[in-house]
């Protein structure tokens, strides 16, 4: 087991580490771990990305999981394990940043199995805490422009015209799975794992929680203090 607390590991002078983030739909696993990768440079792999090449190419794999999606459910294992798998096999560091997977126990053990298959590790497990209503109010006030796709939100990246993306000023729209009937459900399945995941990782002596509830930057500042990077190093 690993020593309990912070780890780094360096060799040979290299910067390495690698991270999963997870935590409630909407508790911004997503927007830290691109915060991550951009300053460290470290790969940003998120199954929520993979999935959404898979659907907007079509394929078939894209068209179960977009069913998936939509009603809230998780996509299968064996699924989301192969297009993990093929990702690290890609990978030329050992360094590498993990967001959306996984979700239960199972796929913990399964992450286990490929990481130790490719010869990489898992030295830290940032649990991001977040309340049912904040998911909710993050979630259902997203929305996503109707052509160029960029992102927006109610509260917090309002448009400038309520409605109007202000990149091409086509419309606004609120995505199937962002319904609050969909989160309801989402949260429901999330809240079946989450504990012995939790657990999971405890016991390998990498979990550490952080309020997500915070502002991005102050979220992004306690998971730094977390890390203890020597900059200088990265």
């Amino acid at each position: 087991m690993m020593e309990w607390g912070l780890l780094l590991k360096l060799k040979a002078g290299e910067f390495v580490i690698s991270i999963i983030l997870f935590g409630a739909p909407g508790s911004g696993k997503g927007t830290q771990a691109s915060l991550l990768s951009k300053k460290y440079g470290i790969p940003h792999i998120s199954t929520g990305n993979l999935f959404s090449y898979e659907i907007s190419n079509n394929t078939p794999l894209g068209i179960k999981i977009k069913d998936s999606m939509a009603k809230g459910q998780l996509i299968s294992d064996d699924i989301v394990v192969g297009i993990l798998e093929n990702e690290l096999k890609k990978l030329k560091t050992k360094n590498f940043i993990l967001d959306g997977f996984p979700r239960t126990q199972q796929q913990a053990i399964s992450l286990k199995t490929l990481t130790t298959k490719y010869n990489l590790s898992i030295d830290y497990v940032l649990f991001l805490k977040i309340s049912d209503s904040a998911v909710m109010k993050r979630i259902t006030n997203r929305r996503v422009c109707s052509s160029c796709k960029s992102s927006w939100h109610i509260e917090y990246a309002k448009p400038k015209k309520e409605g109007i993306c202000d990149l091409c000023q086509s419309s606004l729209e609120q995505r199937k799975d962002d319904t609050s009937e969909v989160v309801k459900n989402r949260l429901e399945i999330y809240y079946k794992s989450v504990n012995t995941l939790k657990d999971f990782y405890k016991e390998e002596g990498v979990l550490h929680a952080i309020n997500a509830e915070d502002s991005a930057d102050q979220v992004f500042k306690n998971i730094n203090e977390i890390l203890n990077i020597d900059e200088n190093r990265a």
